[in-house]
């Protein structure tokens, strides 16, 4: 229910197996989206909507939010900052931003294999800058922690958040 942005459209990039969006084109403004499905109209734009797929989704239960430290794993934060040159590699898991930002910046480095980050109480996801994001959604086969019902989302925000999610500089995601 968020909205999604790009400071810098032209400089997103996005790695999928298909996409398709409801409605134009917004001016060209579609970044670099690469459907390695084959599928032609990368996006294709005009797809009728659809319901919200994850509407039976049970959100994962929000703790006491701690301040982020490199080398923590999942749980619950007021917010996770990773700019300057940060390097940092996510254990598999959880991670619920509450009423904070993930926010990257920089030539910071963030890895993760099997992490999904569920955005709360107004949280918002923000990067800027040359940061490289190499982030994998769960599966069964590398989160042994994480619910199947989460297994193939990466950024989860809560349907109740209206706030704008910005990817944007020349961040490679």
């Amino acid at each position: 229910n968020g909205d999604f942005a790009s400071g810098d459209s032209s400089n997103w990039s996005m790695v999928v197996g298909s996409a398709s969006v409801s409605g134009s084109d917004l001016g060209g403004k579609k970044g670099n989206v690469t459907c390695n499905s084959g599928q032609s109209a990368c996006p294709a734009f005009g797809a009728p909507a659809a319901g919200n797929p994850l509407a039976g989704l049970t959100a994962p239960a929000v703790g006491t939010a701690k301040t982020w430290a490199n080398g923590d794993g999942p749980g619950t934060y007021s917010g996770m900052s990773f700019g300057g040159n940060t390097s940092v590699n996510l254990p598999s898991g959880v991670y619920v931003l509450s009423g904070g930002n993930f926010s990257c910046g920089g030539t910071s480095t963030i890895t993760g294999t099997g992490v999904m980050f569920y955005l709360t109480n107004g949280a918002t996801w923000n990067c800027s800058g040359t940061p490289s994001v190499n982030l994998t959604a769960p599966s069964a086969s590398n989160c042994a922690t994480c619910s199947s019902q989460y297994y193939g989302i990466l950024i989860y925000q809560d349907p109740n958040d209206k706030n704008a999610d910005k990817m944007g500089g020349t961040s490679t995601y």
